[in-house]
């Protein structure tokens, strides 16, 4: 099996949350890759932050995982180092939980009592946390 259907077979099973494959780390393509296999710009909400953060000098998104780790990387001069290595890495741990929580909220596609919630108690639950993050 050549390298790259390795690779992608692990990010499969990082995806699903499996650890019955190879780690990225071991697969690596050459390359030391952090945060289960997801590397310099995490996952898709990562990327959206980047470009959130660069364009309009906010951060909205949550969860943001790309590792912390990674910031020790030499530089790659593209312009987005600075910007990278100032997002939250929520997968490190919450340094800001009230900044984390107002993300989250953020990310609720429905508002408060939407009939398109197909979960009341979580509704209720997200609810609560809109209430809680304008405190």
């Amino acid at each position: 099996m050549n390298r790259e259907v390795e690779a992608f077979e692990c990010l499969a099973c990082a995806v699903v949350g499996t650890d019955a494959c190879p780690s990225a780390d071991q697969i690596n393509l050459g390359l030391r890759v952090a945060q289960r296999g997801y590397g310099f710009v995490g996952v898709c909400n990562d990327s959206n932050a980047i470009l959130e953060a660069k364009t309009k000098g906010t951060v909205s998104a949550f969860p943001l995982l790309r590792a912390k780790s990674l910031d020790d990387a030499a530089p790659l001069g593209d312009g987005l180092d600075d910007v990278i290595r100032a997002l939250p890495n929520d997968g490190d741990g919450l340094a800001d939980t009230r900044d984390a929580l107002r993300r989250a909220v953020a990310m609720q596609p429905f508002a408060d009592g939407s009939p398109l919630m197909w979960d009341a108690a979580l509704g209720a639950q997200i609810a609560t946390a809109r209430r809680d993050a304008t405190r």
